[in-house]
């Protein structure tokens, strides 16, 4: 069974270096691979441990390139797989997340989001949702090679969305979160794997519950997720590294 972490990223130069600090971490903290989705432009990465892939995309617009986030896990290869943003860095018990999905999973499972923004109204009035199943989860999610079919349909909603001029507040997270309310899924979210990475600098109860977490407990220092300073990521990922040598 192939595993293996997702990404996706433009040519903004910033994000080319979050990115880079993201594949490094994967490389040296991991034993699988990852895959990197560049958007219109050509990436390439001396490791074999980095599949090196392409989105073409017309209209490279904020909306879109946050769309290609769902592209990229239709296209992947793995049969299990974490889904990845460019602004993340991995620890070395992000290995554990693949064995959090049940490789016949139809769905997709997500870290639950500390505090739902509500304010999917648009989305849920535009697909007769009526009420939220299961909390709302964040957009970085566990898949399968069964998921495809859900998230096949994830990205038809983001496309019609699109066509229709209806913007979500949180574009693919937002389209993530009422698919699966649509489904009236109940069970596809774990304990937060990624917390905002201001908690994850310095993971403290009282900065966790300042940011919103409200069960510090089921927060898990998994993934360090948002940074988008690359001298503060690069501090976060030296640290990470440093803790992981003791």
């Amino acid at each position: 069974m192939k595993r293996g972490f997702i990404t996706f990223v433009n040519n903004h130069p910033t994000y080319r270096k979050l990115n880079d600090i993201l594949i490094e971490s994967v490389i040296t903290l991991t034993d699988v691979d990852i895959e990197v989705n560049s958007i219109n432009f050509d990436f390439c990465h001396s490791s074999k441990k980095v599949i090196n892939k392409r989105i073409n995309l017309k209209n490279e617009d904020y909306e879109n390139i946050c769309y290609a986030k769902t592209y990229s896990s239709l296209s992947t290869d793995f049969d299990v797989a974490v889904q990845l943003d460019s602004d993340m860095i991995v620890t070395r018990e992000s290995i554990d997340l693949f064995d959090l999905i049940d490789p016949k999973e139809n769905f997709v499972l997500g870290s639950i989001h500390p505090l739902d923004p509500n304010n999917q109204q648009n989305v849920m009035s535009e697909y007769d949702i009526t009420s939220k199943s299961q909390p709302y989860i964040h957009a970085t999610y566990l898949l399968t090679k069964n998921s495809k079919s859900f998230l096949r349909e994830v990205y038809e909603m983001e496309q019609h969305l699109l066509r229709k001029g209806i913007r979500p507040h949180n574009y693919d997270e937002t389209v993530l979160n009422c698919a699966l309310w649509k489904h009236k899924k109940i069970n596809c979210f774990v304990d937060c794997y990624d917390p905002f990475y201001k908690c994850f600098h310095s993971f403290t109860k009282e900065k966790l519950l300042y940011h919103g977490y409200k069960n510090p407990s089921k927060v898990k220092r998994t993934i360090c997720h948002g940074c988008k300073d690359v001298n503060l990521a690069k501090s976060i990922y030296e640290t990470i590294l440093l803790e992981d040598s003791v």
